[in-house]
């Protein structure tokens, strides 16, 4: 690497060369074709390019896990693609994410989509999401807003049918509801390597076991109910995301070609929190307290939401969850009910208490989410109740 960038780390040499982590002095640079670019301009890509770019793109999350660092945002504008030689940055390398750090929300995983911090499964998850869109130019449970697509994502199976089977059965394995069903990155690229078709499941990192939302039961909050083609010389692949990037040469080359410095503006950073008396910056409070207006997922459509959040002392929280008929759902009937709950750190969890307003049959739900920043405008996070996903609400 040239004098414009700090090579962070070598992480390996996985079966298609070797993968390299680093950073820009002063922000993220990049000069190639991104393979959302490719697709859109040239088309899907054929079944022996896409399985050369499964293969290595599988083989650079193995060496980036290997060297305990999670992807976090794997999507198709994040796989670059270059003739050149290797020309890409980001802002820092992370290998811990928190809970709350949301992606693009089309490639995240059902975990991710519930508030947890994404692991290496999840990486898994958008790595298979994003082959699907080179092999199709379709996004594996369609497209729709974030919205619907969080429960798709949590509840459809994948419309893998367009793409090659060599490939197919390892997304199909990698796009596993549950995060500790999907194979590691080594497994998957030992079976898109030949390798045997068994895999060992993720054993560590954040696999929490998801009580998914079942497409069948109807819920508002919810219901009870008894029953290219392109000829690609691919001279390098590149990860980006989060601020670390990953490089993996085709060529198996000992080091990567000189970097290209390509400037662009730079966000401005934000200032430190002022050091205690301990010498350790303090931590803002979180405010939740309020009312928020928004919208959340169920089976019976999009639904309107009222959160009304107050402050109980010794950090417990009350709130009223009144819904009512969205204007693209007019016939959800209207209701409330009052909740109790807490604020951990960023994790707000509020739980169903009492009923204020039942209409018909209808249950109370429970709402979790993971707060960003702590004078926040907005909050998303998981309906947790069969037949529900997710909700998005903003202060009033």
């Amino acid at each position: 690497m040239n004098g414009d960038y700090e090579l962070a780390a070598v992480l390996g040499r996985g079966g298609q060369g070797a993968a390299y982590l680093g950073r820009a002095a002063d922000g993220a640079y990049v000069q190639g074709t991104s393979l959302e670019e490719l697709v859109l301009q040239a088309g899907p890509l054929d079944a022996n390019t896409l399985h050369r770019l499964a293969l290595a793109t599988a083989g650079a999350l193995a060496e980036l896990h290997r060297a305990g660092v999670v992807h976090g945002d794997l999507r198709p504008a994040n796989v670059l693609v270059a003739t050149g030689g290797p020309r890409v940055a980001g802002y820092e390398v992370r290998t811990d994410l928190p809970p709350g750090w949301y992606g693009t929300p089309d490639y995240l995983a059902p975990e991710q989509v519930a508030g947890y911090a994404p692991g290496y499964a999840s990486d898994l998850f958008s790595w298979a999401a994003t082959m699907t869109w080179a092999a199709t130019g379709r996004h594996p449970f369609g497209g729709a807003d974030a919205q619907e697509m969080a429960y798709r994502v949590g509840n459809l199976p994948a419309d893998l049918s367009q793409v090659p089977f060599g490939v197919r059965v390892v997304l199909d394995r990698c796009l596993a509801k549950q995060p500790q069903h999907r194979p590691t990155a080594q497994d998957a690229s030992g079976m898109l390597a030949g390798g045997q078709p068994g895999f060992v499941p993720h054993q560590g990192g954040p696999s929490p076991t998801l009580r998914m939302p079942v497409a069948e039961t109807q819920a508002a909050p919810r219901k009870s109910s008894a029953g290219l083609v392109v000829a690609l010389v691919l001279g390098l692949l590149v990860l980006v995301g989060g601020g670390a990037f990953a490089t993996v040469t085709l060529t198996g080359d000992k080091d990567p070609a000189p970097l290209t410095h390509v400037p662009v503006t730079a966000e401005p950073s934000t200032a430190a929190a002022e050091p205690t008396s301990s010498g350790k910056p303090e931590s803002p409070e979180i405010s939740v307290a309020g009312t928020w207006t928004g919208t959340y997922m169920c089976n019976q459509g999009k639904t309107a939401l009222e959160l009304t959040i107050t402050d109980a002392g010794s950090g417990e929280l009350e709130a009223t969850f009144a819904f009512k008929a969205d204007p693209s759902n007019p016939d959800v009937p209207s209701g409330s009910f009052a909740m109790r709950g807490r604020l951990t750190g960023p994790v707000l969890e509020l739980t169903g208490d009492r009923w204020i307003d039942q209409p018909g049959e209808y249950l109370m739900v429970d709402l979790k989410a993971a707060i960003e920043g702590d004078k926040p405008t907005a909050i998303r996070g998981v309906v947790d109740s069969d037949g529900c996903s997710t909700f998005e609400v903003r202060r009033r």
